[in-house]
């Protein structure tokens, strides 16, 4: 029995110096696998960081876009205005002209024949100034639409860096 007791109580200094043994690696193990996490935590930081000064980078082109849209808006306005009153001053100009003519239709066919001429021209220049209008407006849409799509493409990339941040965080609070 004596023998017996002695085997066990090799056996149980032998299952003690395992389980030592065993208890040490997985300390050194989960130390390890600490300091792996430890590092990737900050790679993902470093990582996020970059992502939200790209994030704050985009956001200034767009402020700085839509400024400058703007502003350019604010000229072609600016421009179609002058314009505008430059085409009211020539259909005075032109009512003007007009009056002047009827009244001189009196003075005979010479002069009848001037007043002709001139309401050619005259209307050769109001379609003009109506076709430089009528460019000037397309150009400010032109530029609306383009500015659009440039905002609506600078939204979507934001949104696709908000989307791909939002998953690195769920996926290190998954592993935390």
């Amino acid at each position: 029995m004596t023998s017996h007791c002695a085997a066990l109580e090799v056996d149980l200094e032998a299952a003690k110096l395992q389980v030592s043994d065993v208890t040490e690696d997985f300390t050194n193990q989960m130390a390890h696998l600490q300091q792996n996490m430890d590092r990737e935590v900050e790679r993902r930081d470093r990582s996020l960081a970059a992502l939200s000064e790209k994030h704050e980078e985009l956001m200034g082109v767009l402020d700085s876009e839509r400024n400058s849209f703007k502003a350019e808006k604010e000229e072609m306005m600016a421009e179609t205005s002058c314009l505008q009153e430059m085409i009211n001053g020539l259909k005075e100009t032109l009512g003007n002209l007009k009056a002047k003519l009827e009244a001189a239709e009196k003075e005979g066919a010479e002069l009848k024949e001037k007043k002709e001429k001139l309401e050619i021209d005259m209307s050769q220049l109001e379609h003009e100034m109506e076709s430089q209008r009528v460019a000037m407006t397309e150009k400010l849409e032109d530029m609306e639409a383009k500015s659009q799509a440039k905002m609506q493409l600078m939204t979507e990339e934001l949104k696709a860096e908000k989307e791909k941040h939002e998953l690195i965080v769920k996926s290190l609070k998954a592993k935390l």
